[in-house]
């Protein structure tokens, strides 16, 4: 063989080698920076939770009365509906919300992101040294600072961001969740309103998923030069 024909063959496959990894590494590259374009699979998991009520329940004598969701105890007198001096408490519970697996699995490797909790309530004089909170957990004091809230005599709604504004945390809100009946957050509000409506909404971010597209980039690369390494193969052995 003529020193000519050796070299042509050396000039040809070098250019060949590394045609074959340009292109897979061009074509891979391409791929993987659309997928890095493509928004990423890290939507929130929110659950809601929610009470109700009659905004005038029934007045009795008595240890307690149901109000719809709400248990209404005594605290000095037995006189219960009339909205003062008494003890309301109820259960957020999440079991039936279709987001909760999403949620749980959120919470395994995330802190909440968000927490608000909604009231409707109704205060009665006395309402100055009210308070609502986790039961047995956190307490919120003064509640005629909150931004809206109705006056005595009348009926409103007010919203709470609990974690940026009133000082709960997502370790307390996650432990009352996880500890308990399963899935139920125990509240409670003291001592002067009717509450006829409560809703509490627990947001918790999960972790990103890798899109497919960015998986598809780096597959590809790998198979272009699997492709041109076996094509390359076969014209050697032609030659």
């Amino acid at each position: 063989m003529s020193v000519q024909k050796i070299y042509s063959i050396l000039r040809r496959t070098v250019t060949l080698s590394v045609l074959s990894r340009t292109i897979a590494m061009a074509t891979g590259a391409a791929l993987i920076s659309v997928g890095c374009l493509m928004p990423e699979d890290s939507s929130a998991a929110v659950i809601t939770a929610t009470a109700q009520g009659d905004e005038n329940p029934a007045i009795i004598n008595g240890e307690s009365l149901q109000n719809g969701d709400f248990l209404i105890t005594f605290n000095y007198f037995k006189t219960l509906g009339d909205g003062q001096d008494e003890f309301t408490n109820w259960n957020f519970d999440f079991n039936s919300d279709p987001n909760l697996q999403a949620f749980i699995n959120a919470i395994a490797q995330e802190p909440l992101t968000s927490a608000n909790l909604t009231l409707t309530l109704s205060p009665q004089p006395g309402f100055s040294t009210d308070g609502t909170g986790l039961t047995g957990v956190k307490y919120l004091s003064n509640l005629t600072n909150v931004p809206g809230i109705p006056g005595v005599g009348e009926t409103g709604t007010v919203v709470l961001d609990l974690l940026n504004d009133y000082g709960f945390t997502s370790t307390e809100i996650i432990g009352a969740f996880n500890s308990g009946d399963a899935n139920v957050i125990p509240w409670n509000y003291a001592e002067d309103a009717i509450i006829s409506f409560a809703q509490l909404e627990l947001e918790a971010e999960a972790q990103s998923v890798p899109e497919p597209l960015t998986m598809l980039g780096s597959a590809t690369a790998l198979g272009f030069g699997a492709l041109f390494k076996r094509q390359h193969s076969r014209k050697q052995k032609k030659s």
